[in-house]
Formats: structure tokens, C-alpha cells, sequence
């Protein structure tokens, strides 16, 4: 915001990841996350910092990306993933939600929006990409919890 740029945030989750480490073990799940990790690293771009953020989930920060661009990125790391198998595994797909600054008033809204973006792709068949805008939310319906219908 400081120098009127764009960021976008993608947060990234494996789908279906406990599936892994209940079939293959957690040896086997470690070394998934290691060859998630190796593929989103060779996607990222200078200047961009990728991190896990926590189980199989990152987070990708993108400087001078708005939320389209953010949104393009997301679906290049998502086609990549699912086009190689994993290695004693199989093929695997990752969901991701994105969000740029311009739709959150600080980090913490950028990473909440982020991740209800991601929310909104895993609940609404996995293995795709959803960016979050406050009119795709306004349209989106809730249940009395404030949770997506299920497809």
C-alpha cells in the first residue's frame, strides 16, 4: 500500500493430503511435501517469497501482481502439479485461494480472504483456483453458519 503497488497472496493446499500419509505413511507424506515444494519453488519468480505455512499448505506472496495476475499464477502451479505424478503416489491435485491488497485493508484481512478463497475451492469440488473478490463473496450463498452450501 505504502508505494500504491500490487500484491496478491495465493495460499496453496494439497487436496485430499491425509489420504497420503493414511495409505503411504508420513515418510512417504514428508517426501510429497518435499516434491510440492520443489515444483511451486520453480514457479515462483524473483522477488516472490513462497513458504509452508503449516501441514501441506503455502503461502505465495507475489509483489506487482494484482488479483488476476495472482489468479493466472494459482492455475500455473495448480496444472502443474496435477500434470506430473508424485513419486509413489501417484498424481495429486492442490487447490489455492488468492487475494491481492486491494481487497483487504492490512495483512491479516489479505491472509483471511486468502484463505476463505481457498475454502471456497476445496468446498467447491477441489483441484481448482479461486480468487476472492468481495462481490464473488456477496454472491456466494452461506448456510446459518456463515459456511458455503455443499455442490
Amino acid at each position: 500500500r505504502r508505494y500504491q503497488r500490487p500484491l496478491s497472496l495465493i495460499l496453496i493446499d494439497l487436496d485430499h493430503f491425509k489420504r497420503v500419509n493414511d495409505t503411504h505413511g508420513h515418510d512417504v507424506g514428508d517426501d510429497v511435501l518435499v516434491e510440492l515444494a520443489r515444483r511451486l519453488q520453480a514457479t515462483v519468480r524473483d522477488g516472490e517469497v513462497l513458504a509452508r505455512v503449516g501441514g501441506e499448505e503455502f503461502a505465495w506472496i507475489l509483489p506487482r501482481t494484482d488479483g488476476i495476475q495472482g489468479f493466472q499464477a494459482a492455475e500455473r502451479a495448480r496444472a502443474g502439479i496435477a500434470r506430473e505424478p508424485f513419486p509413489g503416489v501417484g498424481r495429486l491435485t492442490m487447490s489455492a485461494g488468492v487475494c491481492d491488497i486491494s481487497e483487504a485493508a492490512g495483512a491479516d484481512e489479505l491472509f483471511r480472504n486468502a484463505d476463505a478463497a481457498l475454502y471456497w475451492a476445496k468446498r467447491s469440488g477441489r483441484d481448482r483456483c479461486f480468487r476472492y473478490t468481495r462481490e464473488a463473496m456477496d454472491v456466494l450463498a452461506v448456510d446459518e453458519r456463515g459456511l458455503p452450501p455443499v455442490p
